[in-house]
């Protein structure tokens, strides 16, 4: 069933197994050397309770193989994410909850007599609006007195960048894109001022673990033995983590975009004809997938919702996607992602190799794409028309895009301060860029506007 299958790039990690990719379905191998912590897992009742709270991702198994030396050999067939997503593309309040799920997974498993073995942020991804565990391979059985090995692991990847963001600026989420591995607490411990560091949470979990790291390693070289840790004192631990993160809260601060809405030049009519449009093409091109570019709040990925479609929502600002995120999550609306990335500057491949975290245009296709005021802004930025349209083309065979003219108010600042970018910018030269790309289906001007919003197909 599985032959030559397609390895998923990053799963050569764990030496438990591996990821594969076939038709488009994804499946993971159990070597032997895991087969006695899998089973516990599924015996002990670990993976049915994590399942059934939403916690850890349903599997299926497809293959099982009894070797010679009774070892087993296992394919297992996890539930598909339908859009994979990293930590560096997630808003504040997104790296709080998958921190807050991964303390949780850790609680639960050690009442099976079993413990996470690693809690990297890219074992967590969004999936009906929830953060969810994606690797069944990272749990093992607990040993009685071993410390939390992966606590380290969980300041780096989760508490550390919460702190920067929370403390410095929101926009420090993105560091996570520099170090893949977790963000190096030294760093964080020079970022901070002396009076933040000096905070109990902040002191106990970052500075002191960088002073029991050093010791940590001295002591491996000198021959002590590593210090007995109670189940006990490991919930305690793990129940002062979770206070520490639920603790963190920001105030979303006002940017252009937060206000961007409120202060648009849009007519209540033009508006109105504008959701529209992107109503009944929406109802005539039946995406089951769209990525809405440059979302702002979200208002016409809350449109795309109602209608059943699954939507990623991605803009470069953070708090805008902070305070879409928490919207989403106050209406329980699972079908809506929204991701912090600048289109600008994409998320690329990264890793060893550059070849463990996808590039976002790598990340599979949408069914459509959204973009509506967008390329103007892109274009401020010296982005060629021609150039977008290539861009485009490569996240998707449907294009649903608005164009906005030299003429409307919300342009003409804009142009004033960048005049030259805008010298080839008009209506003919925007057609003529996306045509090489793209078949123009339909063009729809909006009322009491001078824009219009166009229904493309990519050329074969």
């Amino acid at each position: 069933m599985l032959a030559d299958p397609q390895t998923i790039r990053g799963s050569f990690r764990d030496p438990g197994g591996a990821v594969y990719c076939r038709n488009n379905q994804i499946f993971r191998k159990i070597y032997p050397l895991y087969q006695t912590h899998y089973t516990h897992l599924m015996a002990s009742g670990c993976y049915q309770k994590m399942v059934s709270e939403g916690l850890l991702i349903r599997h299926q198994e497809i293959e099982r193989k009894v070797h010679a030396d009774s070892t087993i050999e296992l394919i297992i067939e996890p539930e598909k994410i339908p859009f994979i997503s990293y930590p560096y593309e997630w808003c504040f309040s997104q790296l709080k909850d998958a921190a807050l799920a991964t303390l949780k997974i850790q609680q639960e498993a050690l009442q099976f007599g079993m413990t996470l073995k690693d809690s990297s942020a890219y074992n967590i991804q969004f999936f009906h609006g929830r953060p969810i565990h994606i690797d069944t391979l990272s749990f093992k059985i607990y040993q009685e007195g071993q410390p939390w090995y992966p606590y380290r692991q969980f300041c780096q990847h989760f508490l550390a960048p919460l702190v920067l963001m929370k403390e410095i600026h929101l926009d420090l989420g993105k560091i996570l894109r520099i170090y893949t591995n977790g963000l190096p607490l030294e760093i964080i411990l020079q970022i901070l001022p002396w009076r933040k560091r000096l905070r109990p949470p902040i002191f106990f979990h970052l500075v002191l673990q960088e002073i029991l790291q050093k010791f940590f390693e001295k002591s491996r070289f000198s021959g002590r033995k590593t210090p007995y840790l109670s189940r006990q004192k490991l919930f305690a631990l793990l129940d002062h983590l979770e206070r520490t993160v639920d603790a963190l809260h920001i105030k979303t601060p006002k940017t252009v975009w937060t206000e961007y809405y409120s202060e648009c030049h849009y007519a209540a009519q033009a508006f109105g004809d504008k959701e529209k449009i992107i109503s009944n093409l929406l109802e005539k091109i039946r995406p089951s997938l769209i990525w809405s570019l440059g979302e702002n709040k979200g208002h016409f990925s809350r449109l795309a919702g109602r209608k059943g479609i699954s939507t990623i929502a991605i803009d470069s600002d953070a708090a805008v996607t902070e305070a879409h995120y928490l919207r989403c999550k106050k209406e329980k609306n699972s079908s809506i992602l929204p991701l912090l990335i600048d289109l600008e500057n994409p998320s690329p491949s990264l890793g060893w190799g550059g070849e463990e975290r996808f590039a976002l245009h790598e990340r599979g296709r949408a069914d459509a794409l959204l973009c509506l005021a967008l390329i103007h802004h892109l274009a401020a930025k010296g982005i060629p028309l021609h150039l977008m349209a290539s861009y485009f083309a490569k996240l998707s065979s449907t294009l649903i895009i608005e164009f906005v003219p030299k003429e409307d108010p919300q342009i003409q600042c804009i142009i004033q301060s960048h005049e030259g970018l805008f010298a080839h910018y008009d209506q003919n030269g925007f057609e003529q860029a996306f045509s090489d790309y793209f078949r123009i289906i339909s063009a729809h001007p909006i009322r009491e506007s001078t824009r219009v919003i166009y229904w493309m197909q990519k050329r074969d």
